[in-house]
């Protein structure tokens, strides 16, 4: 091998570590959330606990959290058909939403069921959906127009140690 040769070879090992960092670091440096949402049983009742954590380096902001229940009918289910929905950021002022979620910040917010009047469902309801694994939420947020959805999980967080 010539010297022109392992200079070659050096630059584009190089260069291909250099375009490797870059995407790294891009990837880095966008908004990553990590979404916890679950249902608890605290002292107020059932209810729902949700903490979203922006893990990446740039500010978003929270718009809405909503729970939603889809069609029983399982083709409508994967066409997204709503049965029900319930904005919780409107329905509760305490939840202060919209938030400005900061990196490296984390929001958490709980709504428990005990008002009849202001809840999605009633508690055998939601304890019956919540148990069948068919109560989703939605979240929205200010940097896409598309929202965050998933499952609400039966017992995904310990709210003893979120709310101490």
């Amino acid at each position: 091998m010539t010297t022109t040769t392992l200079l070659a070879l050096w630059g584009a090992i190089l260069s291909s570590l250099v375009a490797v960092w870059d995407i790294y670091k891009w990837k880095k440096e966008g908004i990553r959330l990590s979404i916890k949402v679950a249902g608890i049983d605290g002292i107020d009742g059932k209810g729902i606990c949700c903490e979203i954590c922006n893990r990446g380096g740039k500010v978003t902001t929270i718009r809405e959290v909503m729970l939603v229940t889809y069609q029983k009918n399982p083709f409508l289910r994967l066409l997204r058909m709503v049965s029900s929905t319930r904005n919780l950021s409107a329905s509760d002022p305490s939840l202060n939403l919209p938030f400005l979620l900061v990196p490296g910040g984390v929001w958490t917010g709980k709504y428990f069921f005990s008002d009849k009047n202001n809840h999605p469902f009633n508690d055998d309801n939601y304890s019956e959906l919540l148990e069948q694994g068919k109560l989703y939420y939605k979240v929205t947020f200010s940097h896409t127009d598309r929202p965050a959805r998933g499952l609400v999980k039966q017992d995904g967080l310990n709210i003893f140690d979120i709310f101490g």
